[in-house]
């Protein structure tokens, strides 16, 4: 999987800012992947969970929670 990361992301990502985090939740909500690590169950991004970590290397993150399909992807 690659993921393009636009040149606006790199500062909206580190700021504490509603505004950051809806350009942020817009660009990729609905995102579902798969943990090969976690016998490859599906994780979807919604629109509504993202997190901000402070400190060193801190900034928003997505919190995607698992989702049961019954295709495989």
């Amino acid at each position: 999987m690659v993921v393009s990361v636009e040149d606006w992301e790199e500062e909206a990502r580190r700021r504490n800012d509603c505004v950051c985090e809806a350009k942020l939740l817009a660009k990729y909500k609905g995102l579902v992947f798969r943990d090969p690590d976690n016998n490859n169950c599906a994780f979807k991004v919604w629109d509504d969970n993202l997190e901000f970590r402070s400190g060193q290397g801190g900034g928003w993150f997505p919190a995607p929670r698992a989702i049961h399909t019954g295709a495989s992807m």
